[in-house]
């Protein structure tokens, strides 16, 4: 459930592009019916003939990489498409916000707008999590806007990089979520998830799965 917005082709070479150029994300599409404003779910539905389909395109991260076998080498995955599964990292504030204020303007159903509601953003909750953010975003982050900045002249006419491009910023992306899973979140603590005190970690990840119409 969401927005679909019309985009010019130049904005979307320019989204694919700052997204990692197709090394982040998959392209999938994804069939659409248009939902009329104010509508709730469950009910019964306020027209008389049901709304045409159409096709949007939008991008996936799957938990695991569908184009590569699942067994590896250590090297092939450090070259290949970042998985991040079972990490149940917790968006920001300023994201979740987006998808709130969003899901409230353009008056999608109420019982979405709770589940949003629900969810807990990731806060920082010791002075030990900010040396460990500002150390890898200094580290990591001007590498990452080298392969951006090199990639706007290199990106095809659908913003996705050559293959030699791609391999580089999925090294990238591995090289810092590899640095974060064995240095910066054994010495500075955890960077995807807050852990507040007399709460489990389990705990926390199945109230925010519990169903929409549960």
């Amino acid at each position: 459930m969401g927005v679909v917005y019309e985009v010019t082709k130049s904005d979307y070479r320019d989204i694919m592009r700052t997204e990692g150029g197709g090394t982040s994300y998959k392209e999938i599409y994804v069939p659409c019916i248009p939902l009329p404003a104010g509508v709730q779910i469950p009910e019964r539905p306020p027209f008389d003939k049901l709304p045409k389909p159409f096709v949007a395109r939008t991008l996936y991260c799957p938990s695991l990489p569908q184009d590569v076998p699942v067994k590896r080498k250590w090297w092939q995955r450090l070259f290949s498409r970042p998985n991040r599964s079972g990490s149940n990292a917790q968006a920001s504030e300023r994201y979740l916000n987006l998808l709130r204020d969003g899901a409230r303007e353009h008056e999608l159903p109420e019982v979405y707008q709770k589940y949003l509601n629900s969810l807990q953003s990731y806060q920082i909750t010791s002075w030990k999590q900010m040396v460990g953010q500002v150390l890898l975003l200094s580290i990591g982050g001007p590498a990452f806007l080298a392969m951006v900045t090199i990639g706007r002249f290199f990106a095809d006419e659908n913003g996705k990089f050559p293959a030699v491009l791609a391999a580089g910023m999925s090294f990238i992306f591995n090289a810092i979520w590899g640095a974060y899973d064995c240095v910066f979140k054994p010495l500075f603590g955890d960077g995807e998830r807050t852990m507040e005190p007399g709460k489990t970690r389990t705990g926390v990840v199945a109230a925010e799965r519990r169903p929409l119409l549960g």
